[in-house]
């Protein structure tokens, strides 16, 4: 597991999902406007995967499972065009402390950070005792459905193009490093909005997800309903997909096998993420409230703005 420094707010990355809706036309307009803009309303979204494990991307291709012989990640096309780890991050805080005895796996002495007073009364955050990431979400698509941010990317020495005149060859991007700056500029309109600097924004996060959210969820921001979520909701829920991604057996520095660790391989050559070696327990699913797969789940800048406390947009 990787180390993470906890001090701020870590992002995980979505996806849209009207592609795998078949709703293109309903969120987009099939003409640019003046500013090159073209989305209708509020999309859909799920994780973003772009795995084999992906269990959105095997249904849309007629694998009804991701993993063993008839699986999509040993299928021709998923060894050819997702056989990848390139999904949204997530997890319970590990090995921030101590040392694993075995490479990679939490094992040993390593025990993780202490979960953060905020995280104790959100609906879905496992009682594991330890800091859980991420924390919020937002797009990160890479075009798996047909969806990446467009960004000036001028070094041509690095696959860029200049930057100028109109966006039609500029850089195609995604990915979590996108989410990070962004989520920083929208933190930027909250302390325009209240006119003065804010520290950790963790703790209002997570009181106004826990405000929406109640006990049970709040079906009227579930980010599945597109275009037909209520537009008070400051955090949309995302609660369809998942973010496992393929995996092998471990193995030494000399290429020997140690071991399967929360990796399912009935059969084939390629496994997926799971919970149990033994059977598939998908562990990253979007579901109601916080989980691993996007945390709160997704952000209303404008809605976060104005909800904020002291906030000068009410």
């Amino acid at each position: 597991m990787a180390l993470h420094r906890q001090r701020t707010t870590l992002r995980g990355g979505t996806d849209f999902a009207d592609t795998f809706f078949n709703e293109n036309s309903t969120y987009w307009s099939s003409t640019n406007g003046r500013y090159f803009n073209s989305a209708l309303s509020y999309i859909p979204e799920i994780p973003w995967n772009d795995s084999c494990a992906s269990q959105l991307i095997a249904q849309s291709l007629g694998f009804p499972v991701t993993y063993g012989d008839a699986g999509f990640c040993n299928s021709t096309t998923g060894e050819d065009f997702y056989l990848i780890v390139a999904a949204s991050t997530g997890g319970p805080s590990s090995c921030a402390f101590g040392a694993p005895n075995i490479p990679n796996v939490v094992s040993g002495t390593c025990v993780g950070r202490r979960k953060p007073s905020y995280q104790h009364r959100i609906l879905g955050n496992p009682k594991d005792g330890v800091r859980d990431i991420p924390d919020v979400s937002l797009f990160a698509g890479t075009l798996a459905w047909g969806h990446a941010y467009i960004d000036c990317f001028s070094d041509t020495a690095n696959f860029g193009t200049p930057c100028v005149g109109d966006p039609l060859n500029w850089t195609l991007d995604g990915g979590t490093s996108l989410p990070s700056p962004i989520m920083a500029g929208i933190q930027a309109m909250v302390n325009q909005a209240t006119a003065e600097r804010q520290g950790n924004p963790n703790f209002v996060y997570y009181r106004l997800a826990a405000s929406q959210y109640g006990p049970h969820g709040d079906a009227s921001c579930n980010s599945t309903l597109g275009n037909h979520t209520d537009p008070h909701c400051v955090f949309y829920n995302v609660t369809l997909g998942d973010m496992d991604v393929n995996c092998v057996p471990l193995t030494d520095s000399t290429g020997a096998v140690i071991g399967t660790f929360n990796c399912f391989i009935p059969s084939g050559t390629n496994g997926v993420l799971s919970l149990s070696n033994s059977s598939y327990e998908p562990a990253y699913s979007a579901t109601k409230g916080w989980d691993f797969a996007t945390g709160i789940g997704t952000v209303n800048a404008f809605n976060l703005a104005k909800r904020w406390p002291a906030s000068r947009l009410r």
